[in-house]
């Protein structure tokens, strides 16, 4: 299937080079195709990500550098309920690949606290949340991994959410807490509060849907 046979929130696709605007090597802008125009894009040179023609299967892809690169939209807050594709190759654990500020909280996917994992987070009005964490089998990193995610909106609890990776469900385990500052909008590459949580690998396509699918 593809994305545009359902109504998407968001979607990034760095196969379609018509969505990237480069300066240079570097993106400074990546266009988002579901229609509802929610663009990311960095205006700092120095933190803008690398685009990469054969990075990935040889295909194309968007190169984060786990230092200082990342994308963003700041206005867009989805609801509550979310599905979540990512596919994405990492160089090592660790740092955050989607940061979204939802209504009432964040919905983030990070790279996990220790090797192989990778972690959920919402918040509600809190500040110290539950990290829901899932095991990518033997992925530590330089895997090529597709991951979908979906979540009900109704908590933070395990069992409002359901993760795949690469075709395979993954069993939720409650892997400990983090704690979150002010969100905005949609930060790919970083959490929304910047110097924080960069993610190091490469990333070729998000798709986002509001509600469960």
């Amino acid at each position: 299937w593809t994305p545009a046979q359902i109504t998407t929130a968001l979607w990034l696709d760095a196969a379609d080079n018509n969505t990237i605007t480069l300066n240079g090597s570097t993106v400074s802008q990546w266009n988002d195709k579901s229609g509802n125009v929610r663009n990311v894009s960095q205006a700092s040179s120095t933190s803008q990500p690398t685009y990469v023609a054969t990075g990935f299967n040889n295909q194309p892809t968007i190169d984060f550098d786990g230092s200082n690169d990342f994308l963003k939209n700041a206005s867009y807050q989805p609801p509550g309920a979310l599905s979540c594709f990512v596919v994405f190759n990492r160089d090592t654990t660790g740092g955050v690949f989607v940061n979204i500020q939802r209504s009432g909280g964040v919905f983030e996917i990070n790279g996990g606290f220790g090797a192989g994992y990778t972690n959920i987070t919402v918040t509600g009005t809190g500040n110290i949340n539950p990290a829901l964490g899932f095991d990518i089998s033997g992925g530590g990193t330089s895997t090529n991994i597709i991951l979908y995610i979906t979540y009900d909106g109704s908590g933070t609890l395990a069992s409002d959410f359901s993760a795949r990776v690469n075709g395979t469900d993954n069993t939720i385990v409650n892997s400990g807490a983090l704690g979150f500052l002010a969100e905005t909008g949609i930060t790919i590459g970083a959490r929304a509060v910047q110097n924080v949580g960069f993610y190091n690998g490469r990333i070729s396509e998000i798709v986002l849907i509001e509600g469960q699918i």
